[in-house]
């Protein structure tokens, strides 16, 4: 029974792969079931199924990729190892070379996101707040008069006097995270970013 259903199944790929490729070229599911005579519902099956086994394929070559480079670092690092152990400083620059390419080709070296949000008591100006702010690398400031009041807006560096109270510093460390781009902690009230 097995030989009679693999003419099925590979009928059934060969549909899956000209309903993906006619997706491809724009047509509309209801274009492409005519085409293929099946109906606009399997034609948008065929086109979702083609589309994950790409993408499974996809992923399980990606994966023996990286296996194989992985492969071929280590049999280079092996082969200049002793070398370099030995004082070669050319071999020890290609061991270097390679340990580097390993650790970018599994991400080992990607920049780590850290998030703070502190709040303190401060009766500093609001000139001070933003250089304590900058300081410390914070991409936002927000000032709070009293806990059951809004937030009070903080804008660019002027010489008058905040409002003691409390103040919220939060932000990012690391890893990028500019100014205003909207990775901080977001309180429920207004806020100004600086």
């Amino acid at each position: 029974m097995p030989s009679e259903l693999s003419p099925v199944r590979a009928r059934s790929a060969l549909r899956r792969q000209q309903a993906l490729a006619l997706r491809r070229q724009g047509l509309g599911f209801r274009e492409i079931g005519e085409q293929l005579g099946i109906s606009t519902s399997g034609a948008h099956k065929c086109v979702r199924t083609a589309l994950t086994e790409a993408r499974q394929k996809y992923q399980e070559d990606a994966a023996e990729l990286i296996e194989l480079e992985k492969e071929r670092l280590d049999t280079l690092q092996a082969a200049y190892w002793p070398d370099a152990l030995a004082g070669d400083v050319q071999a020890a620059h290609v061991v270097l070379a390679c340990t580097a390419q390993r650790r970018k080709l599994l991400g080992l070296d990607a920049p780590k996101r850290v998030e703070v949000d502190q709040t303190i008591r401060s009766g500093l100006s609001e000139q001070q707040l933003l250089l304590l702010a900058e300081a410390v690398g914070l991409d936002k400031l927000m000032v709070i008069d009293q806990p059951q009041t809004p937030l009070l807006p903080i804008s660019v560096p002027a010489a008058s006097p905040a409002p003691a109270g409390l103040v919220t510093l939060a932000g990012q460390a690391g890893g990028g995270g500019g100014v205003g781009d909207g990775n901080a902690p977001q309180p429920k009230a207004a806020k100004q970013d600086f």
